[in-house]
């Protein structure tokens, strides 16, 4: 049986490629090929909208392991991927994301590092604590926007630097504070793309761990899923605070947010999830 001629095309490009990559290893006498990985491709606007919302390629640029239970990365945007390389604003950065499809998704348990105290809600006013930031030149520098496969680091305008990694089913975060003042790490179980419901909730215990669930769904169907997690954390100093008493915060919104209040800066492990 004959083959057609595109099939045969394909396949000598497919041999001309393998032999171009043994060439290029052969030549740099290493195998990882991860430092050819960019993973702001698929991070901005693409094709026309349609007004749908996910013209981009809907990949967030964060911290990822394959197959993994955690793609810890930054927010700019509830939309599908939960960001967008045009945005110039961080809100977050939540634990999980649903990379590569044109729908809104997971993005739970976001964090928000902020220099020294919060003064409204974060349940109701979580916006107000964003921060802009701006994306790596040519030649990146320490305080601009940084990725590569598995790893993710940013500073702030407000002056915070975040570092985010991961591995299958954990991930670690170190948040630096200004060194002129303490910060607040915002907590906020309630914060996933399409809500939250059932079993959300965050606790602490002792010292040096925190723990909790989430609840959403409705990802493109009628369906929810929960999320669980354990984690540790490790600072110089540090105080959880709930909502003051006798404060106009909503007691509804901020049942699933924690402050933390830190001296210069808080490493935290999630231990695991599942």
């Amino acid at each position: 049986m004959r083959m057609g001629r595109g099939r045969v095309a394909v396949l000598r490009w497919t041999f001309l490629c393998s032999v171009a990559g043994a060439i290029v290893l052969a030549q740099t006498g290493s195998t990882d090929l991860t430092r050819y990985v960019n993973t702001f491709i698929g991070t901005g606007q693409g094709a026309p909208d349609y007004n749908m919302g996910n013209a981009a390629g809907n990949t967030p640029p964060g911290a990822a392991y394959p197959f993994g239970m955690a793609l810890w990365s930054p927010d700019t945007t509830m939309q599908s991927g939960g960001y967008r390389y045009e945005h110039r604003s961080i809100n977050g950065f939540s634990l999980t994301h649903f990379s590569g499809r044109g729908i809104s998704c997971w993005q739970d348990l976001p964090l928000m590092p902020v220099p020294g105290r919060v003064q409204g809600s974060p349940g109701t006013n979580w916006s107000t604590y964003s921060s802009t930031f701006s994306h790596a030149g040519k030649e990146p520098a320490s305080d601009s926007e940084q990725a590569s496969p598995g790893f993710y680091r940013v500073r702030l305008d407000n002056g915070v630097q975040v570092e985010l990694t991961v591995t299958q089913r954990t991930g670690s975060a170190r948040f630096a504070f200004p060194a002129s003042d303490n910060g607040t790490l915002l907590v906020n179980a309630g914060g996933s793309a399409n809500g939250n419901w059932g079993k959300t909730w965050i606790k602490i215990n002792g010292d040096s761990q925190l723990y909790g669930a989430t609840t959403s769904g409705n990802c493109g169907g009628d369906f929810s899923y929960t999320l669980s997690l354990a984690s540790g954390y490790k600072s110089n100093r540090i105080s959880w605070l709930p909502g003051p008493a006798n404060s106009s915060w909503e007691s509804d919104a901020w049942s699933a947010c924690k402050m933390g209040v830190f001296s210069k800066s808080v490493t935290l492990k999630i231990c695991r999830i599942w």
